[in-house]
């Protein structure tokens, strides 16, 4: 099979030429052989006069081990819209176009031409073969798209066949059984006519695939699997649906997602994409939708306010397509109790104050919250209610915030929601008396109806409060207020107290007084701070204590302030202190004066020493004029000339050469002064002594005889 046979003709005629167009054989007359093989010689197909191949007819064979319905188990039902890929492999030694087609008859008979498909392969553009699929009736659609042909790679021989089909909703429904009977679908593989002119088949192979046996399910029903089925309230999650189906609360307007998924009657196949509609609702209301991918199915609706109160909403399929039916053994329900009324606020109050009363700045950090409300159906406790606020000054916003109310206390329809309430936000906003403090509610009941928020929003409060200081009362200025310094002008490093006395004109509170210091830049820094607790009608002393921390001759600036509710009452500037010198007094301070004043000391006895001088000289030149006036005019020339002709040894007063201290006199007695030795007519009597005695190396007698002249000398 499959090998050529050559052919050409040689000869003569009678006149000995050779016969015209004969050819000649394909291999040349030589001792290489011809073949195909590595030093052979290639035949040469074009040299003869005609070539055949021998043919030998060989019948198809089905390989039933890889012949299968893809998608399907043995013994499960086929069901419509569904898409299944029937494989079919098979073998023909003639070759992929020696088969002629290949018909799948799903309903177990060869004849029944409506229940079956066929295949014919063909060859495409590169000569490969492609398959070419028709369904006998308007039950089996089938896919020229997704369906495809393949030749084994180590041998051509054999073809895997994958021809993508699905049944339709008209699939005759005596197949439905319910899987009481089952049908093992069957193939036929023909293949071409043995001659040329002929049209029955050569071979025909015929098997059945009983590993396919099948049924017909075009019936849907709900899951009904714990969980599969619910109806979520999207406001909580809270699932409505039960096994039981016992009715819950939902409040009107909530949003309901229903979700589930729909299956083939017989088995977990999934329903196709939009074969129908899933219904959900009652006599009066309907929601609709259809399934997805998966069989599966959600839709989202309100619930509305219904007068009776309740609702009983059920799931079902709508829109079948074919004969198909609902086979859902329990039809799903969702019972609901509606509730369409909100819950009322019946009550607020801040530490028991009612709305529009003043609210003490003092309480600020710890309000308790009191919030009344009524509802028919009740609070979910697990829900607290939210309160929220806003400090505003004006239109102008301080600061805002929100508190649950989580502590519940129910007594019939009335509940009562309490918390606590911090609006100076832990110390961080600091409280005025000018401010407004407006609330508003959020929450709501246990079907999920919000508190109404007609006057009861951000820019309609449900109530409010004006911030004031109901505490005590102090006022610096008063005439009763005694500001003093323990010491108002102490010395550098030296601690010193301010002394407050201040008359409480209001109730009983926390106080506080601080001590502030001015620093540069004009500001003031914080010093010293005094709390204390201030009883009504009586005075308020506390003392603030500081230190003189600058030099000596420098004053500090401090005020007072006075805080009530960590809110600024009060302030007044007090006295500066003068910071002085330490006092030095006796001993040490004379010490210290003349350690301090060398200079001037020495300059006090130099100025002391020459006015002692000048008042010397003052009184001899007095005492000159005046001898001059009574004894008259005389001439001492001749006197003069004579005791200068004496022989007296005079000391040479200026002389620079070093002399013998004169013996020392004998001290005279204590006596009086003895007068004045007698002067020679004519003569002056000689000066008084300077206080500080003879000068150096002068004696009594030369003083009397010279004294004038060193006087004069001094003088000039």
């Amino acid at each position: 099979h499959g090998e050529r046979v050559s052919y050409y003709v040689t000869g003569k005629d009678a006149q000995n030429n050779a016969v015209a167009m004969g050819k000649g054989p394909v291999c040349p007359d030589s001792t290489i052989s011809c073949g195909y093989a590595p030093g052979e010689t290639v035949p040469d197909w074009d040299n003869d006069l005609g070539t055949y191949k021998i043919r030998v007819e060989f019948e198809p064979e089905l390989d039933l081990d890889n012949s299968t319905i893809l998608g399907h188990d043995d013994k499960a039902p086929l069901h419509p819209g569904i898409p299944y890929s029937a494989q079919i492999v098979l073998s023909d030694r003639n070759g992929w176009q020696d088969i002629q087609y290949v018909q799948l008859a799903l309903g177990g008979d060869y004849e029944d031409e409506d229940t079956s498909l066929f295949i014919s392969l063909m060859a495409d553009e590169d000569g490969m073969p492609t398959a070419i699929m028709e369904a006998g009736s308007s039950y089996i659609a089938v896919s020229n798209l997704y369906s495809s042909v393949s030749i084994d790679e180590n041998n051509n021989s054999i073809i895997k066949i994958l021809a993508r089909f699905q049944l339709t909703w008209t699939f005759p429904e005596l197949f439905d059984t319910n899987g009481e009977n089952r049908i093992i679908p069957k193939v036929l593989v023909t293949d071409l006519p043995c001659n040329d002119g002929e049209v029955t088949p050569c071979f025909e192979a015929k098997a059945g695939l009983g590993n396919d046996a099948w049924s017909l399910d075009n019936d849907f029903r709900f899951d009904t699997m714990d969980g599969h089925i619910r109806a979520v309230e999207l406001r909580d999650g809270t699932n409505h649906y039960n096994n039981e189906f016992s009715e819950t609360l939902i409040g009107a307007g909530q949003a309901l997602r229903v979700t589930g998924r729909v299956l083939f009657s017989e088995d977990d196949t999934p329903a196709p994409a939009g074969a129908f509609d899933v219904v959900f609702g009652d006599y009066d209301y309907q929601w609709r939708t259809s399934t997805r991918d998966g069989g599966e199915f959600s839709l989202d609706l309100l619930i509305p306010s219904v007068r009776s109160g309740h609702l009983d909403l059920r799931l079902d399929l709508d829109d079948l397509p074919g004969i198909a039916l609902d086979e859902t053994p329990i039809i799903p329900r969702v019972r609901l109790a509606v509730d369409s009324s909100r819950p009322t606020i019946s009550a607020i109050s801040l530490n028991e104050v009612s709305p529009g009363d003043p609210l003490s700045i003092g309480d600020a950090g710890d309000l308790l919250v009191m919030l009344e409300t009524l509802d028919d159906y009740g609070f979910n406790l697990d829900e607290p209610a939210v309160l929220h606020y806003r400090v505003r000054a004006g239109e102008a916003e301080i600061s805002r915030g929100s508190v649950p109310l989580p502590d519940t206390t129910p007594f019939g329809e009335q509940f009562f929601w309490t918390g606590y309430l911090d609006l100076t936000d832990a110390g961080a906003t600091m409280l005025l008396p000018s401010y407004m403090v407006d609330v508003w509610v959020s929450g709501s009941d246990d079907a999920g109806n919000p508190f109404d928020t007609m006057d009861n929003s951000l820019l309609t409060p449900i109530a409010s409060w004006p911030l004031a200081l109901l505490g005590p009362s102090l006022d610096l200025s008063h005439e009763d207020t005694m500001i003093s310094w323990s010491n108002p002008s102490p010395v550098e490093g030296e601690a010193v107290n301010l002394n407050v006395a201040v008359l409480n004109q209001g109730g009983k509170g926390d106080v506080a007084y601080v001590l502030q210091r001015a620093v540069e830049g004009g500001f003031w820094a914080e010093v010293v701070r005094v709390d204390v607790v201030a009883s009504a009608g009586a005075f308020v002393e506390v003392q603030l204590g500081t230190v003189a921390d600058v030099p000596q001759g420098q004053s500090v600036e401090y005020r007072l302030v006075v805080l009530v509710d960590e809110v600024e009452m009060d302030r007044r500037t007090v006295d500066p202190l003068i910071v002085k010198g330490e006092t030095v007094r006796d001993g040490d301070a004379l010490a210290q004066q003349a350690s301090e004043s060398t200079f001037a000391i020495v300059l006090y006895l130099v100025a002391l020493l020459s006015l002692s001088l000048a008042m010397w000289m003052l009184v001899m030149n007095r005492r000159i004029r005046t001898e001059g006036l009574e004894g008259g005019i005389s001439d001492e020339t001749q006197s003069v000339v004579d005791e200068m002709n004496s022989k007296k040894e005079v000391p040479e007063v200026f002389s620079n050469e070093p002399q013998q201290p004169p013996a020392p006199a004998p001290q005279p007695a204590p006596v009086a002064a003895p007068a004045p030795s007698p002067t020679v007519p004519g003569q002056r009597a000689p000066p008084p002594l300077p206080p500080t005695g003879l000068p150096e190396g002068w004696t009594q007698e030369q003083w009397n005889h010279f004294g004038w002249q060193y006087v004069e000398s001094m003088m000039k």
